[in-house]
Order: C-alpha cells, then sequence, then structure tokens
C-alpha cells in the first residue's frame, strides 16, 4: 500500500466525524428555528389581540396608523429586552 492509501481510511473517518457534527449542529439550529418560530406566532397573536384592544374602529385611518405605529415601536422594545430580533 502506499502512503495515500493507507491515509484514506483515516480521511474517511474524518470525513464521517464531519458530517456528524454538521447534522448535530443543524438539527440544533432547526430546533432554535422551531421555537423562534413558534414564539413569533406567539407575539403575533397577542399583537394581533392588542391592536383589537386598542385601535379605535371609528377612528380615522391616521389615527389607526398612529396607533399602530405605537404598537410596533412597543413590540420592538419588548423585542430588544427578549434579546429576540
Amino acid at each position: 500500500m502506499t502512503q495515500e492509501t493507507e491515509k484514506l481510511p483515516n480521511d474517511l473517518e474524518k470525513v464521517q466525524a464531519g458530517r456528524q457534527t454538521s447534522a448535530e449542529a443543524l438539527r440544533k439550529k432547526t430546533e432554535e428555528a422551531e421555537k423562534l418560530t413558534k414564539d413569533m406566532k406567539k407575539v403575533q397573536a397577542e399583537k394581533d389581540t392588542l391592536i383589537e384592544a386598542i385601535c379605535n374602529p371609528g377612528a380615522p385611518p391616521s389615527q389607526q396608523i398612529c396607533e399602530l405605529e405605537q404598537l410596533q415601536a412597543e413590540v420592538g422594545l419588548i423585542r430588544q429586552n427578549t434579546g429576540k430580533q
């Protein structure tokens, strides 16, 4: 056997270990993404509830827009304080 063929099993082990590490990292990232998606849906539902509770349906559109912008600013602050972007 040449040196090149002797190195093949070692190289194969390295590649397989790298794949396993990559698969584990991908699994963790997928779990994080699923959790963030769930959190985002929860925040959206809370935001919708707040909009319904705060916005006056009979108000002129400019006032409704103002109220929505205020809500968006508040949601942004909440995200900053919780560390979620």
